[in-house]
Formats: C-alpha cells, structure tokens, sequence
C-alpha cells in the first residue's frame, strides 16, 4: 500500500457510548473494507503516537480522540469516511475534521521535511499461541511460554482496541496497538503492508506522517 491522502475524523463519547466503543465499530467498518476486496484503508491514532514521544506526551490528548484514514484514492476515501459518518450505531459521535485539498500527501516530500518522530508504524501487538507442538523440546516449550508471557505483559501495557469475535458468539478479544518508529529518516519506506484491521503488519511496515 502506498497511501497519498487522509482524512481525520474527530472522535467523541456520549451516553453509555466511550471514544473506545466507537473506535470498535470504525475498525470492524476498516476489517470489513480490507477483507472484501475495496481499496485499502490504513488507520492511524495520532494522539496515541504523542502519548509515546517524550516531547508529545503533556499535548497528547485521549488516545482516540482523533482517529486518521488514509488510502490511495480519495475518491473512495470520501466515500468510507461518509460510510463512518452515517453509520446509524456511531455517526453521530463523528465529525470529519479536513478537506481533500489539505490531506492529500507525498511521503517521499515530506521525508524531505521532516524528523524520523514524525512518521509512526502502527502496529499489532501479536501474542505467541497457547499450543506448542508435542513434538518440541522442553527447552523450546519453555522459551515459547517464557515469550508469551512477556508478550501478555506488554500487551497489557498497551491501549487495545476491543472486538468481537466473527465465529465465536460473545467473544471479545484485545488488538493491542503498538507504535513504532526508525531512527534514520532515510529507512522511512514510501510504501507499506498493512493488515485487515488496517495496521501495520508484518516486516514491511506502512509508516504514516504524524500531523
């Protein structure tokens, strides 16, 4: 994926309904575009970035109270931000803060004029599985669980997006989001992989400009 334009939308709670509970229904809207085949839509979390740099951390406001879409093409990223804005469960708790002309972007002009800060993978926590094969060693077992449960421990650590389980009824399971950043703005890729939930996945990494 090689996004070049955005669009922000301003997040709020109300009644019985948290930033967090809309967040949910934005990235099941995002999982569900990514799986079915649409143009790929990438999420980034701005404010939560902040709240990760040394220098962001007294400005970061709530973790969700901006929650960016970026794509490749605008015409369709018009279109879903629309989709998010009429959705009858969570519209009314967002506004769409930008305009097509301001959110359009080229990465490679903005490594130009930049800082490495300023251009954040987001990405899926991933936790190792419970099962380990019968087959491995008892060392290899031990090392397994040993990284599981460091891994259970950062994740706990880490703000998490609830979902809902497609398969299993009443299911809700955490997608711990963990931001990341190179050191050398040169090693900042144009382009990038990005999973269902529109995270950075794998050792490709989609990295978005911070605003």
């Amino acid at each position: 994926m090689k996004p070049s334009v955005k669009r922000t939308l301003k997040v709020d709670g109300g009644a019985g309904v948290s930033r967090w509970d809309v967040a949910t229904v934005i990235t099941k809207m995002v999982h569900h575009a990514n799986r079915s085949g649409d143009e790929p839509v990438a999420i980034a979390l701005p404010e939560l970035a902040r709240s990760f740099l040394e220098n962001g951390r007294e400005r970061a406001g709530h973790p969700l109270s901006l929650i960016e879409l970026h794509a490749e093409n605008p015409d369709f990223l018009e279109e879903f931000a629309a989709r998010v804005t009429e959705n009858p469960k969570v519209g009314e708790f967002v506004e769409v803060r930008s305009s097509r002309r301001r959110d359009a972007y080229d990465m490679e002009s903005l490594k130009e004029e930049r800082s490495p800060e300023s251009f954040v993978a987001y990405t899926r926590l991933r936790i190792p599985n419970r099962k380990v094969s019968s087959g491995e060693s008892a060392e290899k077992r031990e090392n397994h669980f040993r990284r599981r449960a460091k891994r259970i421990q950062e994740a706990n650590e880490l703000p998490s997006i609830p979902m809902s389980s497609s398969q299993e009824r009443g299911v809700i399971y955490p997608i711990p989001i963990k931001p990341r950043w190179i050191e050398d703005i040169q090693g900042v890729p144009v382009s990038g992989v990005i999973n269902s939930y529109g995270l950075s996945g794998g050792e490709n990494r989609l990295y978005l400009p911070l605003p």
